[in-house]
């Protein structure tokens, strides 16, 4: 199922650019830094670009040019279901209100 998404910061289709969406949502960027920054796991972490998925179902994929950057899933919000499937899990993880960390060059389900 496609839902709304939207990149804030770097993007790629050819190649890298400012995502437009990045100048208009200062604010919210603002807020979701803050909201990463507040977990201790991920107070040093670097990143070059947040993707918002809202009710949103993936097929299986890999992130395609993370390579040095790890991949990190937060849940946040009021929303049923939001459990995300990683390589070498056994069974979907819970995300909502806290980190997962995760390497997204390997596939995720």
């Amino acid at each position: 199922m496609k839902g709304d998404e939207v990149c804030l910061g770097l993007d790629e289709i050819a190649q890298a650019f400012i995502h437009p969406q990045t100048t208009r949502s200062q604010g919210l960027t603002k807020l979701i830094v803050e909201e990463v920054r507040s977990h201790k796991e991920l107070r040093n972490i670097s990143f070059t670009s947040i993707r918002i998925a809202h009710n949103t179902i993936s097929a299986p994929h890999t992130g395609k040019n993370l390579r040095g950057y790890p991949s990190v899933a937060i849940g946040v919000g009021h929303y049923a279901g939001g459990r995300l499937r990683i390589a070498g899990a056994k069974q979907p993880i819970n995300i909502r209100d806290h980190a997962l960390v995760f390497d997204g060059l390997k596939n995720t389900r």
